[in-house]
Protein backbone atom coordinates (compact mmCIF):
# COMPACT_ATOMS: atom_id res chain seq x y z
CA UNK A 1 0.00 0.00 0.00
CA UNK A 2 1.33 3.44 -1.36
CA UNK A 3 1.60 6.24 1.23
CA UNK A 4 -1.23 8.22 -0.34
CA UNK A 5 -3.77 5.33 -0.50
CA UNK A 6 -2.72 4.78 3.50
CA UNK A 7 -3.11 8.68 4.50
CA UNK A 8 -6.53 8.24 2.55
CA UNK A 9 -7.50 5.25 4.56
CA UNK A 10 -6.54 6.92 7.82
CA UNK A 11 -8.67 10.03 6.73
CA UNK A 12 -11.87 8.69 5.89
CA UNK A 13 -11.41 5.87 9.10
CA UNK A 14 -10.67 9.03 11.25
CA UNK A 15 -13.67 10.74 9.95
CA UNK A 16 -16.00 8.05 11.00
CA UNK A 17 -14.60 7.49 14.25
CA UNK A 18 -15.05 11.25 14.87
CA UNK A 19 -18.71 10.81 14.52
CA UNK A 20 -18.57 7.46 16.71
CA UNK A 21 -17.28 9.64 19.38
CA UNK A 22 -19.58 12.60 19.00
CA UNK A 23 -23.00 11.14 17.63
CA UNK A 24 -24.63 14.44 17.69
CA UNK A 25 -28.50 13.69 17.28
CA UNK A 26 -30.97 15.61 15.09
CA UNK A 27 -35.06 15.19 15.78
CA UNK A 28 -37.63 15.40 13.15
CA UNK A 29 -39.92 14.17 11.27
CA UNK A 30 -38.19 10.59 9.32
CA UNK A 31 -39.83 7.32 8.46
CA UNK A 32 -39.23 4.46 11.33
CA UNK A 33 -37.37 6.32 13.43
CA UNK A 34 -37.73 9.71 15.24
CA UNK A 35 -34.28 11.45 15.08
CA UNK A 36 -30.76 10.32 12.75
CA UNK A 37 -27.33 11.02 14.13
CA UNK A 38 -24.13 12.11 12.53
CA UNK A 39 -22.96 8.79 13.06
CA UNK A 40 -26.25 7.20 10.83
CA UNK A 41 -24.64 9.70 7.95
CA UNK A 42 -21.11 8.80 8.26
CA UNK A 43 -21.90 4.78 8.26
CA UNK A 44 -24.23 5.82 4.85
CA UNK A 45 -20.72 7.25 3.56
CA UNK A 46 -18.72 4.74 4.42
CA UNK A 47 -21.30 1.59 3.03
CA UNK A 48 -21.11 3.97 -0.26
CA UNK A 49 -17.09 3.53 -0.04
CA UNK A 50 -17.23 -0.13 0.52
CA UNK A 51 -19.87 -0.69 -2.72
CA UNK A 52 -17.34 1.25 -4.72
CA UNK A 53 -14.69 -0.80 -3.69
CA UNK A 54 -16.81 -4.07 -4.15
CA UNK A 55 -17.50 -2.86 -7.69
CA UNK A 56 -14.30 -2.36 -8.20
CA UNK A 57 -12.18 -4.71 -6.60
CA UNK A 58 -14.81 -7.20 -6.33
CA UNK A 59 -14.59 -8.42 -3.36
CA UNK A 60 -14.45 -6.36 0.20
CA UNK A 61 -11.85 -7.62 3.14
CA UNK A 62 -14.00 -9.24 6.12
CA UNK A 63 -10.05 -9.75 7.74
CA UNK A 64 -10.38 -12.65 10.20
CA UNK A 65 -13.09 -14.83 8.43
CA UNK A 66 -14.12 -16.90 11.85
CA UNK A 67 -14.37 -13.45 13.41
CA UNK A 68 -16.57 -12.31 11.02
CA UNK A 69 -18.75 -15.09 11.05
CA UNK A 70 -19.22 -14.84 14.35
CA UNK A 71 -19.98 -10.84 14.47
CA UNK A 72 -22.84 -11.88 11.79
CA UNK A 73 -24.54 -13.90 13.80
CA UNK A 74 -26.88 -11.68 15.28
CA UNK A 75 -27.50 -9.64 12.43
CA UNK A 76 -28.87 -12.88 10.17
CA UNK A 77 -31.20 -13.66 13.55
CA UNK A 78 -32.58 -9.86 13.51
CA UNK A 79 -33.91 -10.25 9.78
CA UNK A 80 -34.85 -13.65 10.43
CA UNK A 81 -37.03 -12.75 13.14
CA UNK A 82 -38.99 -10.23 11.26
CA UNK A 83 -40.78 -13.34 9.84
CA UNK A 84 -42.57 -13.49 13.48
CA UNK A 85 -42.53 -10.40 15.07
CA UNK A 86 -44.90 -8.90 17.38
CA UNK A 87 -44.11 -4.99 16.15
CA UNK A 88 -43.03 -5.44 12.27
CA UNK A 89 -41.73 -1.45 12.85
CA UNK A 90 -39.95 -2.22 15.13
CA UNK A 91 -37.94 -5.29 13.99
CA UNK A 92 -37.18 -3.19 10.81
CA UNK A 93 -35.45 -0.21 13.07
CA UNK A 94 -33.34 -2.83 14.54
CA UNK A 95 -32.53 -4.40 11.46
CA UNK A 96 -31.24 -1.11 9.86
CA UNK A 97 -29.38 -0.67 12.61
CA UNK A 98 -27.74 -3.87 12.55
CA UNK A 99 -27.34 -3.18 9.10
CA UNK A 100 -25.22 0.09 9.87
CA UNK A 101 -23.29 -2.36 12.36
CA UNK A 102 -22.17 -4.68 9.82
CA UNK A 103 -20.90 -1.58 7.71
CA UNK A 104 -18.82 -0.13 10.60
CA UNK A 105 -16.75 -3.16 11.26
CA UNK A 106 -16.31 -4.26 7.52
CA UNK A 107 -15.20 -0.43 7.24
CA UNK A 108 -12.64 -0.43 10.14
CA UNK A 109 -10.97 -3.57 8.68
CA UNK A 110 -10.67 -2.48 5.11
CA UNK A 111 -9.04 1.13 6.81
CA UNK A 112 -6.99 -0.57 8.45
CA UNK A 113 -5.38 -2.89 6.19
CA UNK A 114 -2.07 -2.30 5.47
CA UNK A 115 -1.28 -0.14 8.79
CA UNK A 116 1.31 -1.01 11.11
CA UNK A 117 -0.01 -1.75 14.54
CA UNK A 118 1.20 1.50 16.18
CA UNK A 119 -0.66 3.53 13.89
CA UNK A 120 -4.02 1.63 14.53
CA UNK A 121 -3.07 2.23 18.59
CA UNK A 122 -2.62 5.71 17.57
CA UNK A 123 -6.13 5.70 16.08
CA UNK A 124 -7.57 4.55 19.27
CA UNK A 125 -6.17 6.80 21.28
CA UNK A 126 -7.50 9.68 19.41
CA UNK A 127 -10.58 8.26 19.30
CA UNK A 128 -10.52 7.60 23.01
CA UNK A 129 -9.60 11.65 23.28
CA UNK A 130 -12.49 13.04 21.20
CA UNK A 131 -14.58 10.56 23.29
CA UNK A 132 -13.90 12.38 26.32
CA UNK A 133 -14.29 16.02 25.33
CA UNK A 134 -18.32 15.91 24.90
CA UNK A 135 -18.61 14.85 28.79
CA UNK A 136 -15.85 17.43 29.99
CA UNK A 137 -18.14 19.92 28.05
CA UNK A 138 -20.96 19.11 29.41
CA UNK A 139 -20.07 19.31 32.91
CA UNK A 140 -18.58 22.58 32.49
CA UNK A 141 -22.34 23.46 31.10
CA UNK A 142 -20.88 24.47 27.80
CA UNK A 143 -23.97 25.16 25.38
CA UNK A 144 -25.23 22.91 23.05
CA UNK A 145 -23.70 19.94 24.92
CA UNK A 146 -26.20 19.40 27.54
CA UNK A 147 -27.87 15.75 27.78
CA UNK A 148 -29.83 14.71 24.40
CA UNK A 149 -32.17 12.51 26.04
CA UNK A 150 -35.96 13.87 24.94
CA UNK A 151 -38.16 15.21 27.45
CA UNK A 152 -35.47 15.14 29.95
CA UNK A 153 -35.92 18.04 32.66
CA UNK A 154 -33.39 19.75 34.48
CA UNK A 155 -35.19 18.84 37.58
CA UNK A 156 -35.66 15.36 36.87
CA UNK A 157 -32.98 12.50 38.45
CA UNK A 158 -31.78 10.88 35.36
CA UNK A 159 -30.91 14.49 34.13
CA UNK A 160 -28.84 14.72 36.99
CA UNK A 161 -27.31 11.19 36.71
CA UNK A 162 -25.45 12.40 33.37
CA UNK A 163 -24.03 15.05 36.15
CA UNK A 164 -23.10 12.89 38.76
CA UNK A 165 -20.91 9.99 37.04
CA UNK A 166 -18.64 10.58 33.67
CA UNK A 167 -21.47 10.30 31.12
CA UNK A 168 -21.96 11.33 27.44
CA UNK A 169 -24.59 14.02 26.28
CA UNK A 170 -24.84 12.09 23.11
CA UNK A 171 -24.59 8.56 23.61
CA UNK A 172 -26.22 8.73 27.17
CA UNK A 173 -25.18 7.85 30.73
CA UNK A 174 -22.52 6.51 32.42
CA UNK A 175 -23.25 2.87 31.64
CA UNK A 176 -22.89 3.35 27.65
CA UNK A 177 -19.67 5.35 27.90
CA UNK A 178 -17.78 2.91 30.39
CA UNK A 179 -18.88 -0.31 27.68
CA UNK A 180 -17.14 1.81 25.06
CA UNK A 181 -14.16 2.58 27.39
CA UNK A 182 -14.12 -0.89 28.01
CA UNK A 183 -13.50 -1.65 24.58
CA UNK A 184 -10.22 0.44 24.37
CA UNK A 185 -9.15 -0.63 27.99
CA UNK A 186 -7.43 -3.72 28.22
CA UNK A 187 -5.47 -3.06 24.57
CA UNK A 188 -4.09 0.14 25.61
CA UNK A 189 -2.84 -1.25 28.96
CA UNK A 190 -1.65 -3.87 27.25
CA UNK A 191 0.48 -1.92 24.83
CA UNK A 192 1.70 0.45 27.49
CA UNK A 193 3.01 -2.08 29.38
CA UNK A 194 4.85 -4.10 26.31
CA UNK A 195 6.45 -0.50 24.58
CA UNK A 196 7.96 2.34 26.07
CA UNK A 197 5.35 4.40 24.83
CA UNK A 198 4.46 7.70 27.25
CA UNK A 199 1.47 8.34 24.55
CA UNK A 200 0.13 4.98 25.26
CA UNK A 201 0.81 5.23 28.81
CA UNK A 202 -1.13 8.48 29.13
CA UNK A 203 -4.20 7.14 27.33
CA UNK A 204 -4.46 3.70 29.39
CA UNK A 205 -4.76 5.61 32.44
CA UNK A 206 -7.31 8.16 31.45
CA UNK A 207 -9.42 5.53 29.69
CA UNK A 208 -9.05 3.59 33.06
CA UNK A 209 -9.82 6.69 34.85
CA UNK A 210 -12.72 7.30 32.70
CA UNK A 211 -14.10 3.86 33.81
CA UNK A 212 -13.35 4.37 37.46
CA UNK A 213 -15.52 7.98 36.88
CA UNK A 214 -18.34 6.95 35.29
CA UNK A 215 -18.83 4.82 38.52
CA UNK A 216 -20.41 1.70 36.51
CA UNK A 217 -20.02 -1.10 39.30
CA UNK A 218 -20.78 -3.80 36.02
CA UNK A 219 -18.05 -1.65 34.10
CA UNK A 220 -15.77 -1.94 37.39
CA UNK A 221 -16.23 -5.48 38.06
CA UNK A 222 -16.22 -6.64 34.62
CA UNK A 223 -12.62 -4.80 34.36
CA UNK A 224 -11.45 -6.43 37.07
CA UNK A 225 -13.08 -9.82 36.11
CA UNK A 226 -10.81 -9.78 32.65
CA UNK A 227 -7.95 -9.01 34.81
CA UNK A 228 -8.19 -11.92 37.34
CA UNK A 229 -8.82 -13.89 33.81
CA UNK A 230 -5.47 -12.82 33.05
CA UNK A 231 -4.10 -14.14 36.19
CA UNK A 232 -5.79 -17.64 36.52
CA UNK A 233 -5.10 -18.68 32.75
CA UNK A 234 -1.64 -19.40 31.71
CA UNK A 235 0.45 -18.05 29.05
CA UNK A 236 2.29 -19.65 26.32
CA UNK A 237 6.04 -19.08 26.45
CA UNK A 238 7.33 -16.65 24.23
CA UNK A 239 10.05 -14.39 23.18
CA UNK A 240 10.32 -11.93 26.20
CA UNK A 241 10.03 -8.49 25.85
CA UNK A 242 10.96 -5.47 28.08
CA UNK A 243 8.30 -5.16 30.85
CA UNK A 244 7.57 -1.67 32.44
CA UNK A 245 8.58 -1.35 35.81
CA UNK A 246 6.15 -2.02 38.46
CA UNK A 247 7.39 1.74 39.92
CA UNK A 248 5.09 2.88 36.84
CA UNK A 249 2.05 0.45 37.61
CA UNK A 250 2.00 2.21 41.60
CA UNK A 251 2.09 5.87 39.77
CA UNK A 252 -0.92 5.20 37.92
CA UNK A 253 -2.90 3.35 40.97
CA UNK A 254 -2.22 6.89 42.65
CA UNK A 255 -2.98 9.08 39.89
CA UNK A 256 -6.27 7.12 39.52
CA UNK A 257 -6.91 7.27 42.98
CA UNK A 258 -6.58 11.45 43.00
CA UNK A 259 -8.80 11.33 40.33
CA UNK A 260 -11.61 9.52 41.47
CA UNK A 261 -11.20 12.18 44.93
CA UNK A 262 -10.79 15.09 42.86
CA UNK A 263 -14.00 14.17 40.69
CA UNK A 264 -16.31 13.61 44.03
CA UNK A 265 -14.67 16.60 46.14
CA UNK A 266 -15.22 19.33 43.35
CA UNK A 267 -18.60 17.46 41.65
CA UNK A 268 -21.46 18.47 44.43
CA UNK A 269 -23.64 16.32 42.30
CA UNK A 270 -21.62 13.02 42.32
CA UNK A 271 -21.61 13.59 46.56
CA UNK A 272 -25.37 13.84 46.56
CA UNK A 273 -26.12 10.53 44.18
CA UNK A 274 -22.87 8.41 45.19
CA UNK A 275 -24.60 7.12 48.24
CA UNK A 276 -27.56 5.17 46.00
CA UNK A 277 -24.46 3.29 44.76
CA UNK A 278 -23.79 1.74 47.48
CA UNK A 279 -27.33 0.61 47.95
CA UNK A 280 -29.19 -2.14 46.58
CA UNK A 281 -31.75 -0.46 45.53
CA UNK A 282 -31.06 0.07 41.78
CA UNK A 283 -30.31 -4.06 42.14
CA UNK A 284 -33.65 -4.72 43.21
CA UNK A 285 -34.95 -2.38 40.45
CA UNK A 286 -32.95 -4.67 37.93
CA UNK A 287 -34.23 -8.28 39.40
CA UNK A 288 -37.57 -6.67 39.19
CA UNK A 289 -36.81 -6.07 35.43
CA UNK A 290 -35.21 -9.62 35.06
CA UNK A 291 -37.86 -11.12 36.51
CA UNK A 292 -40.47 -9.46 34.31
CA UNK A 293 -38.37 -10.83 31.22
CA UNK A 294 -38.16 -14.55 32.20
CA UNK A 295 -42.41 -14.08 32.72
CA UNK A 296 -42.33 -12.83 29.47
CA UNK A 297 -40.26 -15.65 28.08
CA UNK A 298 -42.20 -18.12 29.36
CA UNK A 299 -45.23 -16.66 27.31
CA UNK A 300 -43.39 -16.92 24.14
CA UNK A 301 -40.54 -19.40 25.00
CA UNK A 302 -39.92 -20.81 21.13
CA UNK A 303 -39.53 -18.02 18.50
CA UNK A 304 -39.70 -14.88 21.03
CA UNK A 305 -40.75 -11.38 20.67
CA UNK A 306 -38.70 -10.66 17.73
CA UNK A 307 -35.76 -7.63 17.77
CA UNK A 308 -36.47 -4.67 18.99
CA UNK A 309 -39.88 -5.08 20.49
CA UNK A 310 -41.16 -4.68 24.03
CA UNK A 311 -42.06 -8.12 24.38
CA UNK A 312 -45.73 -8.76 25.24
CA UNK A 313 -45.86 -4.61 25.58
CA UNK A 314 -44.52 -4.77 29.18
CA UNK A 315 -43.54 -1.01 29.86
CA UNK A 316 -41.65 -2.23 33.06
CA UNK A 317 -39.14 -3.98 30.86
CA UNK A 318 -39.60 -0.68 28.17
CA UNK A 319 -35.48 0.04 27.16
CA UNK A 320 -33.98 -3.69 28.13
CA UNK A 321 -33.97 -6.20 31.10
CA UNK A 322 -30.09 -4.96 31.90
CA UNK A 323 -29.27 -8.01 30.46
CA UNK A 324 -27.65 -8.53 27.07
CA UNK A 325 -28.40 -12.67 27.28
CA UNK A 326 -31.92 -12.78 27.97
CA UNK A 327 -32.34 -9.95 25.60
CA UNK A 328 -31.43 -12.30 23.05
CA UNK A 329 -33.61 -14.93 23.97
CA UNK A 330 -36.72 -12.88 24.22
CA UNK A 331 -36.33 -11.69 20.82
CA UNK A 332 -35.14 -14.89 19.19
CA UNK A 333 -36.65 -17.49 21.28
CA UNK A 334 -34.52 -19.60 23.59
CA UNK A 335 -33.12 -22.14 20.56
CA UNK A 336 -31.83 -19.25 18.35
CA UNK A 337 -31.45 -16.54 21.03
CA UNK A 338 -29.08 -19.54 22.59
CA UNK A 339 -27.08 -19.51 18.98
CA UNK A 340 -26.78 -15.95 19.55
CA UNK A 341 -25.30 -15.88 23.26
CA UNK A 342 -23.16 -18.17 21.83
CA UNK A 343 -21.88 -16.48 19.36
CA UNK A 344 -20.64 -14.04 21.52
CA UNK A 345 -18.78 -16.97 23.92
CA UNK A 346 -17.04 -18.07 20.73
CA UNK A 347 -15.74 -14.89 19.35
CA UNK A 348 -13.83 -14.33 22.86
CA UNK A 349 -12.82 -17.86 22.67
CA UNK A 350 -11.85 -17.62 19.36
CA UNK A 351 -9.37 -14.77 20.36
CA UNK A 352 -8.12 -16.78 23.41
CA UNK A 353 -7.31 -20.39 22.41
CA UNK A 354 -4.58 -21.64 22.14
CA UNK A 355 -2.96 -19.72 24.86
CA UNK A 356 -2.80 -16.72 22.50
CA UNK A 357 -0.37 -14.18 23.28
CA UNK A 358 0.32 -10.79 22.59
CA UNK A 359 -2.20 -8.16 21.31
CA UNK A 360 -4.33 -11.49 20.33
CA UNK A 361 -5.36 -12.10 24.21
CA UNK A 362 -5.44 -8.17 25.07
CA UNK A 363 -7.99 -8.60 22.31
CA UNK A 364 -9.89 -11.83 23.80
CA UNK A 365 -9.62 -10.14 27.80
CA UNK A 366 -11.26 -7.24 25.93
CA UNK A 367 -14.14 -9.52 25.05
CA UNK A 368 -13.94 -11.08 28.48
CA UNK A 369 -14.88 -8.18 29.68
CA UNK A 370 -17.67 -7.15 27.63
CA UNK A 371 -18.96 -10.60 28.58
CA UNK A 372 -19.54 -9.90 32.26
CA UNK A 373 -20.44 -6.56 31.37
CA UNK A 374 -23.22 -7.99 28.83
CA UNK A 375 -24.50 -10.01 31.74
CA UNK A 376 -25.79 -6.33 33.85
CA UNK A 377 -26.08 -4.17 30.87
CA UNK A 378 -28.16 -4.51 27.67
CA UNK A 379 -25.90 -3.13 25.94
CA UNK A 380 -26.71 -4.13 22.05
CA UNK A 381 -30.21 -1.93 22.63
CA UNK A 382 -28.65 1.14 22.05
CA UNK A 383 -28.42 1.57 18.56
CA UNK A 384 -25.22 4.34 18.67
CA UNK A 385 -23.64 2.12 21.16
CA UNK A 386 -24.38 -1.35 19.09
CA UNK A 387 -22.99 0.60 16.11
CA UNK A 388 -19.95 1.90 17.92
CA UNK A 389 -19.19 -1.70 19.43
CA UNK A 390 -18.82 -3.49 16.17
CA UNK A 391 -17.06 -0.38 14.80
CA UNK A 392 -14.06 -0.70 17.93
CA UNK A 393 -14.58 -4.44 16.98
CA UNK A 394 -13.53 -3.78 13.74
CA UNK A 395 -10.35 -1.99 14.58
CA UNK A 396 -9.29 -4.52 17.39
CA UNK A 397 -9.43 -7.19 14.39
CA UNK A 398 -7.11 -5.01 12.27
CA UNK A 399 -4.98 -4.47 15.15
CA UNK A 400 -4.70 -8.49 15.52
CA UNK A 401 -3.84 -8.77 12.15
CA UNK A 402 -1.38 -6.17 11.86
CA UNK A 403 0.59 -7.21 15.06
CA UNK A 404 0.70 -10.74 13.62
CA UNK A 405 1.76 -9.52 10.29
CA UNK A 406 4.93 -7.83 12.08
CA UNK A 407 5.67 -10.68 14.27
CA UNK A 408 5.76 -13.09 11.17
CA UNK A 409 8.01 -10.40 9.54
CA UNK A 410 11.80 -11.13 8.99
CA UNK A 411 13.72 -8.96 10.95
CA UNK A 412 16.50 -6.98 9.19
CA UNK A 413 19.28 -8.85 10.14
CA UNK A 414 17.01 -12.15 9.56
CA UNK A 415 16.81 -10.55 5.88
CA UNK A 416 19.93 -10.33 5.26
CA UNK A 417 21.06 -13.29 6.56
CA UNK A 418 18.81 -15.20 4.57
CA UNK A 419 20.00 -12.97 1.32
CA UNK A 420 23.08 -13.70 1.57
CA UNK A 421 22.88 -17.63 2.79
CA UNK A 422 24.01 -20.31 0.38
CA UNK A 423 21.01 -22.12 -0.93
CA UNK A 424 20.55 -25.66 0.45
CA UNK A 425 20.39 -27.41 -3.27
CA UNK A 426 23.70 -26.24 -4.85
CA UNK A 427 27.32 -27.12 -3.68
CA UNK A 428 29.84 -24.58 -2.88
CA UNK A 429 32.79 -24.19 -4.90
CA UNK A 430 35.92 -26.07 -3.51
Amino acid sequence: MNPSQGGYRRIALGLLLLAAAAPWRYYGSFPLVASLSVLDAAVALAALVLLARMAMLGDVDVGDPWAAVLVAVLPVLCVTSMLWTTQLTATAVETVSYAECLVAYVFAISQTRGLPAWRIIRMLQRFLYVLLIPPLLMLMHVPGFEPQQPGLSPRDGNYLGYFSRLSHPFLGRSNTLATILLLLCVVLVHWAWTHRDIKTDVAALLCVAGIVLTISRGAILALLAAALFALLVPVRPRRSRERRPLVLAIVAGVVLAALATSYYLLNPTTREFFGGRLSDSNIALREVRFSAGLDQLVLRPFLGYGAGTVPGGDTEITGGVHNTYLQQLLAYGVVLGFLGVLSLLALAVHFLRRQATGVRRAVGLTLVALLVDFAVESSFEGASLRVIIYLLLGMLVGLVRADEAEAEAPSPAEHLAGRWSIPTDRQPIA
